[in-house]
């Protein structure tokens, strides 16, 4: 007979387990019960985040278009009519790119967080894994955070100095109670907020909620447009922040906001 005793981790989503296995010539024998710690566990939310877009290389901030930039290139094409409340006053402060946000060298990044703060799959597993274990102790510290809100840590391991955490709507459930708008608004100005209050002059967002969460691209984007243009607009607020980017993993998030701005 053999024996071989091999140490397994499983994370999944924000779950937990380790248990030490025995090999014996009759299969594998539990040596040790796992332990858990249920506070961590509960179902992944998020989309998978595509294997292509993380092999990104470190974008700096010169790297990301402004909308000034991508009308030039022609990404962008003015519209055929005059488009009511459309403005472009903030076309060298707003950005859209589409790569890996793990990768961006800005100040903040902002996560599509679950209301634990502890880690889940698609964008937020991703900035878990990109920052290591210390973004997760600190999150451990932070008792969770409401949907519509926003909470603050450091990078760690990532590019960026500050990740923004906020926790977007599930669209069904918050529409039929008429929520959903006013939600995804909160999360967009309580990061943007929070971003200013702690120096950072730069931010890229994650398309937040349109992923299992369910809010279709376009009225994502639009309310994301809309709430960060009422922003700046809002007591001089614009001084506050350099560039405010719009920072997509999904190709239809994208094309929702070429869509969507002027």
């Amino acid at each position: 007979m053999w024996r071989r005793v091999a140490q397994v981790s499983l994370v999944e989503g924000v779950g937990k387990a380790r248990a030490r296995l025995t090999c014996e010539s009759d299969g594998f024998r539990l040596r040790q019960q796992p332990s858990w710690n249920f506070r961590r566990f509960q179902t992944s939310t998020q989309q998978p985040y595509p294997s292509h877009i993380n092999m990104a290389p470190i974008k700096t901030l010169k790297e990301i278009p402004t909308l000034t930039s991508l009308y030039k290139l022609k990404h962008l094409a003015p519209a055929a009519s005059t488009v009511s409340g459309a403005s472009s006053a903030y076309n060298d402060r707003i950005c859209v790119i589409r790569t890996d946000i793990t990768k961006l060298e800005v100040d903040a990044i902002v996560n599509a967080a679950n209301e634990s703060l502890l880690g889940g799959g698609g964008v937020d597993g991703a900035i878990h894994r990109a920052a290591g274990r210390k973004l997760l102790y600190e999150c451990e510290t932070l008792d969770g955070c409401d949907t519509g809100d926003a909470k603050i840590t450091d990078g760690y391991e990532l590019p960026c100095k500050k990740v923004v955490h906020t926790v977007g709507p599930v669209y069904w459930r918050t529409k039929k109670h008429g929520q959903h708008t006013s939600l995804l608004q909160s999360c967009y100005r309580r990061s943007l907020d929070l971003a200013a209050e702690n120096g950072c002059k730069s931010i890229a967002f994650s398309a937040l909620s349109t992923g299992v969460y369910g809010y279709p691209s376009k009225e994502a984007a639009e309310t994301a447009i809309g709430e960060v243009k009422k922003w700046l607009d809002t007591d001089n607020k614009a001084d506050k922040l350099d560039r405010i980017i719009f920072c997509n993993f999904m190709e239809k998030d994208q094309d929702a906001y070429y869509e969507c701005l002027p």
